[in-house]
């Protein structure tokens, strides 16, 4: 393969060199991903071709025929199909010495009736293939695994991610000497208490994701070894004890997200600083908690942050419970993340944030109940490629510069929801914008209709409770070009919204909005108009049938009275 494809001289681990010539072979078309799975690739029919030509009795992919048409000297098996997936079957598979690798893919990710007899199965499995070397057993509905896998002494790969029912593993598992490559994740009845003690002699273990929602205790990890990449770890920071924030240095291979929990407990920047985040490079997502539950700012947690300092490859950084009184890491202002892309507070009691990197293209802020302004924040010479803002249940935020917005180039969403005390001039966004949702949001609904003129991309706009909107004009209505989805409710002083022929050609929804008189073939109907009711009068009808959809239309306006029935379930119903 290297004659093929030169191996750069970066990359560390062989890990890494596979990825990249899977990558390479991608762009020459050997594969391509699916459209109907995330992560999941298919073979060109040519390719796929050649390859059983050149397989003979080595690889065999079950999937219609019979089992006992097996080649006995085959090494790699594929079982697929769910009318074959049943334990019966699987316990008849003959006896096949030379077979290193089964893998069981459900078709559709979906398994029949495997489950209620798998455990049988999987123990007939251990018995028969003791050479095998490489099982994949996802999405089988797997309860318990037998004692006897410890027979599977050659074992180097094994998947048993998605068994969602699984709870524990037994002590023989620790007897899998050779095992490399454990998956575990989305496994979600598995206990934290479900890692046998002797999990220490897995001394070969270089890949592991357990389950996701497990926070993950040192003592419960496998081995601790340089060596190994662990994917998708929660760490449960202690006062004391194995899991002190420094003994994560003891685990630098962390790919996929890494959520630290209980850092209320670390007590010193200094200590911040030894758990060596700055170390993992193969880090994409860093969740930080602290607990919910105090309210006073505390100024430890600004040190505390200010020592997790990530590596220059980190990608999404969240926040969550953070008390202190500012959000200004050092790490942050440098613009020490250069590939930084996502950055989320939640429920944090900081009242500013400072300069984030310039590489950031999506902000979300959810429940910061001390967070006062953003002007220093969200600048758009700062944050040139800015695509998405979401601001929710900020409620003593006051301050947005978002006379500047129109300067966010990229900017595609925006959605400031339950932030009332906002004063601000005169909103001004830019013809990008896609997605616009205003909700509850103080003074800033004075900038409607001025902010949606030459809104040319917008594509669904959500107006909620918004009491100074009173009117949105035919020309700026016609100006929205892409406009797919209209939602306005609870704009107690809306008077008028377009005309008749540009609500036609859209998906609209008005509801609670009092003043609003709504016109159908020039004449008043009502002030409510649900999408049943739209569809009803833009059918074709002679004019002899026009003063009945008058009435199917009056009927469903004053239907939309609150007393009648659930507003959400009619919004539901109307919009299907």
């Amino acid at each position: 393969m290297n004659r093929l494809i030169p191996i750069k001289e970066n990359l560390k681990s062989m890990e890494d060199q596979a990825l990249e010539y899977f990558y390479e072979l991608e762009n020459r078309g050997f594969f391509h991903l699916t459209g109907h799975f995330t992560g999941v690739y298919v073979m060109h029919d040519l390719m796929h071709d050649v390859c059983q030509s050149l397989k003979g009795d080595e690889c065999y992919f079950q999937e219609d025929e019979a089992f006992a048409t097996i080649p006995p000297n085959v090494h790699h098996m594929s079982v697929c199909h769910t009318n074959l997936l049943n334990a019966e079957n699987l316990i008849k598979l003959p006896n096949l010495e030379k077979l290193h690798t089964l893998f069981v893919i459900p078709h559709d990710y979906g398994i029949g009736d495997i489950s209620w007899e798998f455990p049988i199965a999987f123990e007939s499995l251990c018995n028969k293939f003791k050479s095998i070397r490489r099982l994949s057993l996802p999405y089988c509905d797997i309860k318990e695994i037998p004692e006897n896998i410890g027979n599977l002494k050659y074992l180097q790969y094994l998947d048993i991610s998605n068994n969602s029912e699984l709870k524990k593993l037994p002590n023989s598992f620790c007897n899998l000497y050779d095992l490399e490559f454990l998956d575990m994740h989305d496994c979600s009845e598995f206990g934290s208490d479900g890692f046998p003690s002797c999990c220490d002699k897995l001394r070969g273990l270089k890949y592991f994701m357990p389950p996701d929602h497990v926070a993950t205790s040192l003592k419960q990890i496998p081995v601790l070894s340089k060596t190994m990449q662990l994917h998708n770890l929660i760490y449960k920071v202690e006062n004391d004890g194995e899991n002190k924030i420094e003994n994560l240095k003891l685990l630098e291979g962390i790919r996929g997200f890494l959520v630290i929990k209980g850092l209320e407990n670390v007590s010193s920047k200094t200590a911040a600083e030894e758990a060596g985040l700055n170390k993992q490079e193969l880090l994409d997502v860093l969740s930080l908690y602290w607990d919910h539950s105090g309210l006073e700012n505390n100024e430890i947690h600004m040190e505390v942050l200010d020592g997790l300092c990530p590596h220059s490859n980190l990608e999404e950084l969240k926040i969550h419970y953070y008390n202190g009184s500012d959000f200004k890491p050092r790490w942050m202002r440098n613009n020490d993340l250069p590939k930084l892309k996502s950055v989320m507070f939640d429920s944090c009691w900081n009242k500013t944030v400072s300069q984030l990197p310039c590489s950031i293209t999506e902000i979300k802020i959810d429940w910061c109940r001390e967070l006062e302004s953003l002007v220093d924040c969200l600048q758009p010479n700062l944050l040139p490629k800015l695509k998405f803002i979401e601001i929710d249940r900020c409620t003593k935020l006051k301050s947005l510069p978002v006379e500047s917005f129109f300067k966010f180039l990229s900017l595609e969403k925006l959605q400031i929801r339950k932030c009332r005390r906002l004063t601000c001039p005169i909103m001004s966004l830019p013809p990008s914008i896609k997605y616009l949702y205003l909700d509850d949001c103080g003074e800033l609904d004075k900038s409607i209709p001025s902010c949606l003129r030459n809104l040319t991309s917008l594509e669904d706009l959500r107006i909620w409770n918004c009491p100074n909107v009173v009117s949105i004009p035919n020309e700026v209505m016609a100006n929205l070009q892409s406009l797919r989805r209209l939602d306005v409710e609870k704009c107690e002083k809306l008077v008028s919204l377009g005309d008749e022929e540009f609500l036609q050609s859209i998906d609209f929804y008005i509801y609670k909005c009092p003043k609003r008189q709504i016109t159908w073939g020039g004449n008043p109907i009502g002030r409510q108009l649900s999408a049943g009711a739209r569809a009803a009068a833009a059918a074709p009808s002679s004019s002899d049938h026009l003063q009945l959809q008058m009435e199917l239309i009056e009927k469903a306006s004053t239907s939309d009275d609150p007393s009648s029935s659930n507003p959400r379930n009619r919004k539901a119903d109307a919009r299907n």
